[in-house]
């Protein structure tokens, strides 16, 4: 019996194509499923919580994060987190995007960054960004781009003092 050229044609697509597809499928899903779209890998996971010391505190979500200045002059904020950016393990910046400003002052971007150290499960040295050489010069940008920029690795002596005074907060 004789094939039609159609039928040569179908036997080809089921036999060859289309396990090749449902492999491309598999292997496609299993990559992007198992990606980490935020830049600093799961460790951050471990920064989720409260955090608190004897003169402020944080709360951070998985989206959002709360920074509570017990001094009362306003440096407070709120903020939807945009990127975890880890240094190494224990190290990082996180960007912030307010959506409550400190009301101490008017600052000239809604970006900031808050760097952390030290890691460990019950404690962290957490500081929000500053100017090292003129304190009182505010550090917030403009956009999401802008804040990866400035708050990097490489500028942590400019804008975070390394975090030599912060004091570590202890998990709640």
């Amino acid at each position: 019996m004789f094939l039609s050229h159609s039928s040569v044609r179908k036997r080809f697509l089921v036999k060859n194509v289309l396990p090749f597809f449902a492999l491309c499928l598999v292997m496609g899903s299993a990559l992007f499923s198992s990606c980490d779209w935020w830049s600093g890998g799961e460790d951050h996971f471990s920064l989720i919580g409260t955090w608190r010391s004897d003169y402020d505190g944080y709360e951070i979500t998985g989206t959002t994060m709360t920074y509570i200045d017990n001094s009362g002059y306003g440096y407070g904020f709120t903020g939807t987190i945009r990127e975890f950016v880890e240094f190494t393990g224990a190290s990082g910046v996180i960007l912030v995007e307010y959506t409550t400003p400190p009301t101490a002052y008017t600052p000239p971007g809604n970006f900031q960054g808050v760097y952390y150290k030290d890691l460990t499960a019950n404690s962290v040295k957490l500081g929000n960004a500053y100017n090292v050489a003129n304190p009182t010069t505010q550090v917030e940008v403009a956009s999401l781009a802008l804040a990866r920029e400035k708050f990097k690795l490489a500028n942590i002596g400019l804008y975070g003092g390394e975090l030599t005074q912060a004091i570590p907060q202890k998990r709640q």
